[in-house]
């Protein structure tokens, strides 16, 4: 039976939660209404669909959200000083802990969304962290931090790195911007 902001169709049992954006349910199109003050109607649209006799939610997981940047990423250039900036970081490693300070509007820069953007950020890595991933070479400095128990996946790439500091020594390598 549909209620008001339902539609059923006559042959099978599908409800409709957003009756005016079209969205197609096994092969059948229908539409549901979307609220010009709410972005998500949309969305949720075309990701759910109600089916009544097994009150089954049917989600879109090949559908990956985009997560925007407070600001535009900027292009990503051959970064001349990164034989420099990657020496610089190998031997502060070998001391110990590292922070990297870095621009994360730079393109190719993955750090958790809500870091995006910020024109610096300082990351701290380090052997004794026991990082199954840590990696790093001449095109950055990678691997899985944790950000408030949870790990994320960050790629820094040179280019997109301003100062180095060791915690160890207390030397600080600061880099001019290609810019």
């Amino acid at each position: 039976m549909a209620t008001d902001g339902e539609e059923q169709e006559s042959d099978e049992k599908i409800t409709v939660l957003f009756p005016d954006a079209e969205t197609e349910i096994e092969g059948k199109k229908t539409t549901a209404p979307s609220d010009p003050s709410d972005g998500h109607h949309e969305e949720q649209a075309s990701e759910e669909a109600v089916d009544d006799k097994d009150n089954v939610v049917h989600l879109d997981f090949d559908r990956r959200p985009t997560a925007k940047s407070p600001r535009p990423k900027r292009e990503i250039r051959p970064d001349e000083s990164a034989k420099a900036k990657f020496e610089v970081f190998q031997l502060m490693i070998e001391e110990g802990m590292v922070m990297v300070s870095l621009d994360t509007g730079v393109e190719g820069v993955e750090v958790p969304p809500r870091f995006e953007g910020l024109p610096e950020l300082h990351l701290n890595f380090s052997h004794m962290f026991h990082i199954d991933d840590f990696d790093y070479d001449l095109e950055g400095v990678r691997a899985s931090l944790s950000f408030q128990g949870t790990r994320y996946f960050c790629d820094i790439p040179w280019a997109s790195v301003s100062r180095l500091y060791s915690h160890n020594s207390g030397h600080v390598a600061v880099f001019e911007s290609d810019d």
